[in-house]
C-alpha cells in the first residue's frame, strides 16, 4: 500500500473503535494473536513500547485454556482495562471462565469483537460476564477496518469514504463480498474477492449516519452449506439451534457430501435420547429431509492455525 492508503485505513480503524467509546490512551485488553514470525530484538522492543504508550495489554490467544485465563486474571487486577478487543471465540472463552467462577472484571465500558461471526449467544455471554455492550467489527489484512457497528447494532456501517462493498447478487441473500479500496494506488484492489460471505442492509440506520451497511457477515464462502435443492445455508443458523442445549459446549457442522452433514459436539454432559431427537428434528427443518444428518461426540474441535474457530465447513470449490 502507499502512504495515503495507510492514512485512510488508520483513520477508519480509529473511528470504528471510537463508536464504542474507546479512545487512544484508554486502557484496553487485546485478545489477539502473536506475530507469525519471530521479531528482531529491535522490533520486539519497539512493539512493546508502542503498546505501553497506548496503554494496551496484548495477550496471545491463538491457544487458550484455563491456565491462560488464570494468569490473565492476575494481570487484570493491576491493569484494570476499560475496553476489551478480541477474537469472538477468545471473548466467549474468557466470559465462560469468569461466569463459571462468578467473577467479573470491573470497569469495562465496551467489548469490541472481530475476526469471527458474532451470534446472539456471543452477545449474551459478553453482557453477562462483562456487563458491557458488544460492538462487532469487520476487517481484513488487505483493508484493515471495513465496517463496524454503532450503538444501535442495526448492521455494520461500511467505511464508505475508503471502501466500496458489493455483493454478487442483489445483496439480500448471502453471497461473496467484493471489496474495492478507493485510495490504494500502491496495489489497487478492485472488486476483490475477499472470501467472506455477507448480505447488505437497506434503508438507513436509526443512528442517522448515512453510511451503507452490511446486514450480516455470514462467515467464509467455504463455510456455506449447499443443499441438493439449490439452497445455500449459512453456518450462523446452527448456533441458534445449539444454544437451546446447555449440554453442548462447542460444536462444528461439516458438509461431507451434497447429501451428508455431521454435527460435531463437545459436551458438558451427555445428551438424552429425547434431546438427540429434538436436535435431529431442528436440524432437519433447516437442511431438509434429503440430507443424511449425524451427531458425533468428540473430545475437542481443533482451531485454525490463526487461532480462529470454524463454526461450519462447506464443500470445497
Amino acid at each position: 500500500m502507499n502512504v495515503d492508503s495507510f492514512d485512510w485505513r488508520l483513520a477508519a480503524t480509529e473511528r470504528a473503535y471510537s463508536w464504542s467509546g474507546y479512545r487512544i490512551g484508554d486502557r484496553a485488553l487485546f485478545l489477539w494473536g502473536a506475530p507469525a514470525t519471530r521479531l528482531s530484538p529491535f522490533n520486539a522492543t519497539k512493539l512493546k513500547a508502542y503498546h505501553l504508550v497506548r496503554r494496551e495489554l496484548l495477550v496471545n490467544t491463538f491457544c487458550h485454556d484455563e491456565r491462560l485465563w488464570e494468569m490473565l486474571r492476575k494481570k487484570l487486577r493491576r491493569f484494570r482495562p476499560q475496553f476489551i478487543v478480541g477474537y469472538v471465540s477468545s471473548l466467549e472463552s474468557l466470559a465462560e471462565y469468569l461466569l463459571a467462577r462468578r467473577e467479573r472484571i470491573a470497569g469495562i465500558q465496551a467489548v469490541l469483537s472481530a475476526a469471527e461471526p458474532v451470534t446472539e449467544r456471543t452477545r449474551d455471554l459478553v453482557q453477562a460476564a462483562f456487563e458491557a455492550p458488544l460492538f462487532n467489527a469487520y476487517g481484513s489484512r488487505e483493508f484493515m477496518s471495513v465496517a463496524v457497528e454503532c450503538d444501535r447494532h442495526e448492521g455494520l456501517h461500511v467505511n464508505a469514504e475508503n471502501i466500496l462493498v458489493e455483493t454478487e447478487g442483489d445483496g439480500r441473500c448471502p453471497s461473496e463480498l467484493l471489496i474495492t479500496d478507493l485510495h490504494n494506488y500502491g496495489t489497487p484492489l478492485i472488486r476483490y474477492r475477499i472470501g467472506d460471505a455477507g448480505s447488505l442492509a437497506t434503508g438507513q440506520c436509526g443512528c442517522g449516519r448515512g453510511l451503507p451497511r452490511i446486514r450480516a457477515i455470514e462467515g467464509r464462502v467455504v463455510d456455506l452449506l449447499r443443499l441438493p435443492d439449490g439452497r445455500v445455508v449459512s453456518g450462523l443458523v446452527f448456533p441458534h439451534v445449539v444454544k437451546e442445549f446447555p449440554q453442548i459446549r462447542e460444536f462444528q457442522v461439516e458438509q461431507r457430501s451434497p447429501e451428508s452433514i455431521v454435527l460435531r459436539v463437545v459436551l458438558n454432559s451427555p445428551l438424552t435420547p429425547p434431546d438427540v431427537d429434538t436436535l435431529h428434528r431442528a436440524i432437519t427443518r433447516i437442511v431438509g429431509e434429503d440430507i443424511n444428518f449425524e451427531i458425533a461426540d468428540v473430545p475437542s474441535i481443533p482451531r485454525l492455525r490463526s487461532g480462529k474457530r470454524r463454526v461450519s465447513i462447506g464443500l470445497p470449490g
